[in-house]
């Protein structure tokens, strides 16, 4: 059994983004660093662990009772503009101050849990006299509070330094336990995801541009137009040929699909679909879903050209190339994941493969050594390839490959 470190989460509710990153940052180290260390984190949460009842010290008593924060290994603190509503129960303390300040008196008298007060940093204007007063609080509470701060300026900001907390708390309280996790599937693609996000948030419309020549930049979950094809009616009706009436969303078909080829003219929004699926990936990640992979053929492809006289697999055509590759990119794009935590996950069937431009590759001979890769790959991972032609989803991909 691992052994379970309790986290506790005090914070009002305007720093509840901070707070869903918290959970997600543990689930991801539960799956490589703290299980190396055969530990796992059980972020307490009032929503899941403590039991709604009437109780004479108002909404606070039964949280108390439920998850004492002196039973917690770590009480994590978080700051901003606002410092909570007062409860007339508790004389006048917010929840979040009182969690706080039970943590801290708990850590003097018995050495635990262990407390780290997080505070925004992030500009702030207040629009009221009751929000600078709220932000008043905060900042003689930021006073009062003696010890070393976690500060950070926003959210994105502030996941990255709690995942850096927690991984400094794992290596600091837990060793790795021999034999527990194989180097090939160790570790922490938090970092990877994020990169991949910040890659995918976006799309540029060619042609408008900035008066510096920039190029207009979108949001990509919120400008995209979603694609539509069409799709077979069932097992039964697509040997038959069949298709259902009307189009249907090419996600929906990635669903349906383990298997899936994208292909239409150039400009039709292939590559758009793709970076909105691998947006849509790493969020699902964060909830256990497969890790996500995007390629762009033509990258890989001039990898393999330049690299396979070098190192990596004597044959270009080998799926091997795929981890490879990605460790390469991870190690020029600082994401800390080698060639074997790929391998191992692509072997486990735990990723989602995107292969972005088969028609993009540089020459016929490279075309046709992709073509040989990707279907030796395609019977061990989830694979999604885009290719120039007409748009629409196939159970059976080109046969080609």
């Amino acid at each position: 059994m691992a052994q379970i470190v309790r986290l506790f989460v005090a914070s009002p509710g305007d720093v509840a983004t901070e707070k869903k990153h918290v959970g997600e940052v543990a689930a991801g180290l539960n799956r490589n660093m703290a299980a190396e260390r055969d530990v796992r984190f059980d972020v307490v949460e009032w929503k899941t662990h403590a039991r709604p009842r009437v109780h004479e010290k108002g909404a606070q008593g039964p949280i108390d009772e439920d998850m004492p924060v002196e039973q917690c290994d770590i009480v994590v603190g978080i700051l901003w503009k606002r410092f909570g509503t007062p409860i007339p129960e508790m004389g006048g303390e917010s929840g979040t101050e009182h969690e706080i300040r039970a943590a801290v008196a708990a850590l003097r008298q018995s050495g635990k849990p262990e407390v780290v007060i997080c505070f925004n940093d992030a500009p702030y204007r207040p629009k009221d006299v009751a929000e600078s007063k709220q932000a008043t609080r905060v900042l003689e509470f930021r006073e009062e509070i003696r010890g070393l701060e976690l500060a950070y300026d926003g959210a994105n900001d502030f996941r990255d330094k709690i995942r850096d907390y927690l991984e400094k708390y794992l290596v600091a309280k837990h060793k790795v336990v021999p034999g527990k996790a194989t180097p090939a599937i160790a570790g922490d693609p938090t970092r990877y995801i994020k990169g991949l996000r910040e890659e995918t948030s976006h799309f540029d419309v060619q042609g408008l541009k900035f008066g510096d020549n920039r190029a207009y930049r979108f949001p990509i979950d919120e400008f995209y137009i979603p694609l539509t094809t069409s799709s077979s009616a069932g097992a039964d009706a697509a040997k038959r040929g069949e298709m259902r009436a009307g189009p249907i969303p090419l996600q929906e078909a990635l669903l349906a699909h383990p298997k899936l080829l994208v292909v239409g003219d150039p400009g039709s929004g292939k590559t758009t679909f793709l970076k909105r699926v691998a947006f849509q990936l790493c969020k699902d990640w964060t909830e256990g879903a497969p890790l996500p992979v995007r390629i762009e053929a033509a990258v890989l492809s001039t990898y393999i050209a330049q690299q396979h006289t070098k190192t990596g697999p004597a044959d270009a055509s080998s799926p091997d190339w795929i981890p490879v590759f990605l460790g390469a990119q991870c190690e020029e794009k600082n994401r800390g994941l080698p060639a074997d935590y790929f391998r191992a996950k692509l072997k486990a069937g735990g990723c989602h493969v995107l292969i972005d431009g088969l028609d993009e590759t540089p020459d016929e001979l490279s075309r046709e050594r992709l073509v040989k890769l990707i279907r030796g790959a395609a019977g061990r991972v989830r694979w999604l390839p885009v290719r120039g032609d007409v748009a629409t989803g196939r159970e059976d991909p080109d046969p080609r490959l």
